[in-house]
């Protein structure tokens, strides 16, 4: 086939984070596709304008008619699973399908790097996530992801490293991983350092209504013993994400050093009462234990 002609026609699918160009190129490239590949890559041109016209559920199941039509047409398994991810389904069903007619596949890759995340195995994720990057080093959404997953496994150092590069281009991620090194670079630093906290602030400056961005400003500011102004920017972070853990535990952290215990042990019960695993939540059950029994919040 013309290997040229499909690596242009791959950009236009730039924005399907699931299809990469060596699977389009391997895959509708190769003589053995067998099925009928012309009428496969029509329901994928079908499936391609549903997905743009936020119809996920009909993307999906243009996509799966095109797979049944053309079982090697590594394209409409790519897009089957963007449509799932789309629609908040589980992709764990698609990996052993991708994985039978494409092993060695970057679709396999980011399938078992998908499903591993979604067990809570964000140690095990990191394999599949670096060969990616290694192929890909120039995809925005798996550079980011393996810096989250490191962080998340911790592996704060490692993610420090991997968030520098991403902070200093101009891509989509650019601000999200400036926040994510004020928040790690203010932990590592324990009284935070000035890097965290200019970089908090100038993240700051330019989404000054972030939730996450609100809530890592307080933290650095309380890292640095700046307790009261860490209070106004995490009150407005609450407000707004009041079920996340992490946000519950930083603020009580914060009441806790002001001496409003009665406000402390309210948000801490609020963190301790997530779920196992989730950011926040050990954390504030020992501080919650610390602080011991008090008066109710009225």
């Amino acid at each position: 086939g013309d290997r040229d002609g499909l690596a242009e026609a791959s950009k236009a699918y730039n924005g399907v984070r699931s299809l990469f160009t060596d699977d389009l190129l391997n895959g509708l490239s190769s003589a053995g596709a067998g099925g009928d590949l012309a009428a496969s890559c029509r329901d994928l041109a079908m499936a391609t304008v549903a997905m743009e016209a936020r119809m996920p559920g009909l993307g999906e199941s243009l996509c799966e008619s095109g797979v049944q039509k053309a079982k090697q047409n590594i394209a409409a398994h790519a897009l089957h699973a963007a449509a799932r991810i789309e629609r908040g389904s589980g992709t764990a069903v698609l990996a052993d399908r991708v994985r039978s007619i494409a092993p060695e596949s970057s679709l396999v890759l980011m399938l078992d790097a998908m499903g591993l995340v979604s067990a809570g195995e964000h140690a095990g994720a990191i394999e599949p996530l670096t060969t990616l990057t290694q192929r890909h080093p120039d995809n925005p959404h798996l550079v980011y992801q393996l810096a989250q997953e490191l962080n998340v496994a911790g592996r704060e150092e490692q993610a420090i490293a991997a968030l520098k590069p991403i902070s200093q281009g101009d891509g989509p991620y650019r601000l999200a991983a400036l926040n994510d090194l004020a928040f790690l670079m203010s932990n590592r630093s324990g009284g935070g350092s000035d890097e965290a906290v200019n970089i908090a602030r100038q993240v700051l400056r330019e989404l000054p209504g972030s939730p996450p961005v609100l809530d890592t400003a307080g933290w650095v500011e309380h890292q640095r013993g700046r307790h009261e102004p860490a209070l106004k920017l995490m009150a407005r972070a609450i407000t707004l994400m009041p079920e996340v853990p992490e946000v519950h535990y930083h603020i009580g952290s914060v009441y806790h050093a002001l001496g409003e215990d009665r406000w402390a042990r309210y948000h801490l019960a609020q963190a301790a009462s997530g779920e196992a695993g989730e950011r926040g939540v050990q954390e504030a059950a020992a501080l919650l234990a610390e602080l011991g029994e008090g008066p109710d919040v009225q």
